[in-house]
């Protein structure tokens, strides 16, 4: 690493800074090339643009200063030149074209005007002469397009070639006269005039200036194929920049893009290229040369690792004879003599363990089995009642499900089922009727438990919690799901009997926390046989992260939650056995 950092410093200092200063410039010309970019699409292409709706505006306007005209649209009155009660009106809207056209905005092709009735009422054309009658089609799709609701706002389109020889700008100006619409004033003025003034602010390379409305249609584009289409966000072409910003005109938006200059492109990317080939190449020659002087350390590096991990089989096949062989054959004599201990004390361990589990799961069944045979005494002397089958019939149960120690992982269904069989007994037993209530999620009946981790606990919440308590309805809840985002399986054993203080819960959590740790389990009563012995053999078998623990409250009930282990197969058994 030595050499390897020596060569980088040496070959990429310089170069990084040269190539610093240049992507320097480059960037302070990108960022300055943008701050304009974004000037002039936000002062003077937006401006021009405003300005030349607001032309159309002020020239659309100019019909409420002829008032007989607007009462004459409100009447509805027909234009006819030849007519003479008509002709003052024609003759004012007459004179109304020809003021427009003369006004403000400039290169107007067509001017029209529609009543109410979505009639046409009267139009100019400066060159009709060369239509041939064409105006006439044209007029007829615009009354069939105009809808104008009331209260509309004037309206800018960009409308393609279709009478004119070229596309055009039509502006629709809704006409209000005393609270009502009159009718519609629409002028086409060519387009060719507004792209000259907006394309004459685009010089950035590759520049595309873009209007779209509220739906994000385009209606006018540098490349006119465009106009129409939708914009998406994804079309953002690369290594371009794009300025985006709002029109006064309503739900209009300018949008400028263009492309960085590809000489600016060039020297950023050279510059880059030349930092990483030099790095690359400082990296391969510095490698090469670490390589070949300190190959033999680097080998006896990666052995240590292996025996890092609890590969004791590594060696170091070092064939020098210098300091580093020597070195070699040290280490390989000490991963020998780690190999041979850790051997030894790991098959002490297991046997080790291995006995306390079994002398565990054997304190057990006397402990109750005792208790079950003085229940059958007492029903068979007192009652004399054919109820002795059933006890029998639950005990042999669950005689031969403790008598199967070979099997140290079952199902949550067949530790379920000897709680059962125990509940049957312990209702013959006693006259009320303590009920059980299971909820296992379908998931997790099969997965694989340590065997009698319930019935002890589920004993111990009858003897101390059920029995002494004063409820009419005593009851045991058992639940079992899977927290499969921790990877563990979640038991519960819940009772409504009298409870314990936190204190109290407090003391036996502390005892269950360190049972692993002492010889004896910590039988001190018989409250904790059951649970110092469960938790016990969890911690042997699954490790000391799992476990139990306790919650109560006096007069309301404990409850009893196991964590362990999910366990979808039923290799434990299997896997013991082999190991025994």
């Amino acid at each position: 690493m030595k050499i390897v950092l020596a060569m980088l410093t040496a070959a990429c200092i310089p170069l990084g800074i040269l190539a610093g200063i240049l992507l320097y410039q480059v960037n302070q010309q990108i960022q300055g090339d943008m701050r304009f970019a974004q000037d002039r699409a936000e002062q003077d292409i937006k401006e021009k643009i405003e300005q030349f709706d607001e032309d159309f505006y002020d020239t659309a306007y100019r019909i409420y200063s002829n008032t007989e005209l607007l009462l004459s649209l409100k009447n509805d009155t027909q234009y006819e030149p030849d007519n003479s009660r008509t002709y003052d009106a024609a003759k004012d809207m007459n004179q109304f074209f020809m003021y427009i056209y003369n006004y403000r905005v400039q290169d107007i092709v067509g001017l029209y005007l529609i009543n109410s009735h979505a009639h046409p009422v009267g139009y100019f054309i400066p060159e009709l002469s060369r239509m041939g009658g064409k105006h006439r089609m044209y007029i007829q799709e615009l009354t069939a397009d105009l809808e104008v609701p009331e209260g509309a706002r004037s309206e800018t389109r960009f409308v393609p070639d279709r009478i004119y020889g070229e596309p055009v700008i039509q502006y629709l100006f809704p006409i209000q006269f005393r609270g009502q619409h009159v009718g519609t004033l629409i002028i086409d003025a060519k387009a060719s005039h507004f792209r000259e003034m907006v394309e004459r602010y685009n010089t950035f390379y590759q520049g595309k200036v873009v209007i779209t409305d509220g739906s994000d249609r385009v209606l006018y584009h540098t490349d006119a194929s465009r106009t129409g289409t939708i914009v998406h966000p994804s079309e953002k072409p690369r290594a371009s920049v794009v300025i985006e910003t709002p029109l006064n005109v309503p739900d209009w938006k300018l949008i400028y893009v263009y492309t960085i200059s590809p000489k600016l492109l060039v020297i950023r990317n050279l510059a880059l290229f030349m930092v990483a080939l030099s790095f690359l190449l400082a990296i391969g020659f510095s490698l090469y040369l670490g390589y070949i002087i300190t190959k033999p350390i680097i080998q006896l590096h990666r052995k240590m690792k292996l025996i890092e991990i609890g590969d004791y089989n590594a060696r170091a096949s070092i064939k020098s004879h210098d300091e580093i062989g020597f070195l070699g054959d040290q280490f390989n004599r000490m991963a020998g003599t780690i190999q041979q201990l850790i051997e030894n004390d790991l098959r002490l361990q297991l046997i080790n363990k291995e006995t306390q589990i079994r002398a565990l799961q054997a304190q057990i069944s006397p402990h109750f089995l005792y208790n079950t045979l003085q229940t059958i005494s007492s029903i068979a002397m007192v009652r004399q009642v054919p109820e002795i089958k059933t006890v029998s019939q639950s005990l042999g149960n669950m005689y031969r499900y403790n008598m199967k120690i070979t099997n140290e992982a079952v199902s949550i269904q067949e530790e379920v089922m000897h709680v059962r069989n125990y509940l049957t007994i312990i209702n013959k037993r006693f006259p009320e009727q303590i009920r059980i209530h299971v909820h296992t999620d379908p998931s997790v009946r099969e997965l694989r438990v340590p065997k009698l981790i319930l019935q002890p606990i589920v004993e111990n919440a009858v003897e101390h919690s059920l029995i002494p308590s004063r409820s009419e309805r005593k009851l045991i809840k058992i639940t079992a799901k899977a927290d499969v985002e921790n990877g563990s399986l979640c038991l519960t054993v819940l009772d409504n009997g009298k409870g314990m203080t936190e204190h109290q819960a407090a003391e036996l959590n502390a005892i269950l926390q360190n049972a692993v740790s002492r010889k004896d389990p910590g039988l001190q009563d018989g409250s904790s046989i059951g649970l110092s012995n469960v938790q016990m053999r969890i911690q042997l078998l699954c490790g000391t992260e799992y476990g139990l623990r306790l919650y109560g409250k006096p007069g309301k009930g404990t409850c009893v939650t196991f964590r362990l282990p999910l366990n979808r197969q039923g290799g434990d058994s299997d896997e013991n056995s082999h190991r025994r």
